[in-house]
């Protein structure tokens, strides 16, 4: 009966031995922290930089920020952002031809005289303004108002008729045309070609010194006109241009411009 006693308490002492945890050596290490996130605040876009020891990473070289110029046409990282012509620009003109009233296609005139004998050529002078289309940037507008002091010329057969004819022989007018422009692709950005119309109004005449009222009555007259024109608008600066304008009234007459204008 003791032997069976002793071999059962044996048994427990044995199972509950077994079953109680293993201690740690002595000299095992603590176990590491945590894993630390590290971020650089001042890193803009991207994924954050971290790491898992604790310790801070060399943030990775950044790219240089991209800059855009205040002013078009200055080089930047080796690009040139191109000056296009056609923008809102305001400027003056002078110019040299025949076109008015006594070329023009259609007139408003109580002249019976000169009308479709004489002929006018002279200089002029004004301002112009360039207006882009929103839905095109390769078409615009281009507004010109002025005046022009013209000479006129051809009353030969009249006089030699009537040498007393009291004739006017120079004309001031106020002019006005509206020209649709679009650009030409022939590999420089400033040429274009367009057509419009005008009118012009006689504000004031001079005579050929007879007295009572002239024979011709070209004061107060008015002429409309058809245009084709083509010209170049010459960058400068990044907002000053030269402008340069040949226009031709068909079968009638022609104008020579040059002009400057700055960017609005």
């Amino acid at each position: 009966m003791a032997r069976r006693i002793a071999f059962v308490l044996t048994f427990f002492v044995a199972l509950s031995v077994s079953a109680a945890p293993a201690t740690p050596p002595a000299s095992a290490a603590p176990a590491g922290p945590a894993p630390v996130l590290t971020l650089f605040p001042d890193r803009i876009g991207g994924a954050p930089a971290y790491n898992t020891d604790g310790q801070p990473l060399v943030d990775a070289p950044r790219p240089a920020p991209i800059l855009m110029s205040p002013e078009p046409g200055l080089p930047i990282e080796g690009h040139v952002k191109r000056i296009s012509w056609n923008r809102l620009a305001f400027g003056g003109w002078g110019d040299v031809g025949s076109v008015g009233v006594l070329g023009s296609w259609f007139q408003l005139s109580q002249d019976e005289v000169l009308r479709g004998v004489a002929r006018a050529k002279g200089y002029g002078f004004g301002l112009l303004v360039d207006f882009p289309t929103p839905a095109e940037e390769s078409e615009g507008l281009r507004l010109q108002v002025g005046g022009r002091k013209q000479t006129i010329s051809g009353t030969e057969e009249i006089l030699a008729t009537d040498p007393n004819a009291d004739l006017e022989t120079s004309l001031t007018l106020l002019s006005f045309s509206l020209l649709y422009r679009w650009g030409l692709p022939a590999g420089y950005e400033g040429l274009w070609a367009g057509v419009g119309g005008g009118i012009d109004y006689v504000y004031s005449s001079a005579r050929n010194g007879g007295a009572g009222p002239t024979v011709s009555r070209l004061v107060n007259s008015y002429g409309f006109k058809g245009l084709v024109a083509a010209g170049v608008d010459i960058a400068i600066t990044p907002i000053h241009d030269v402008a340069t304008q040949i226009t031709w009234q068909p079968l009638r007459g022609y104008s020579l411009m040059v002009g400057a204008r700055i960017e609005m």
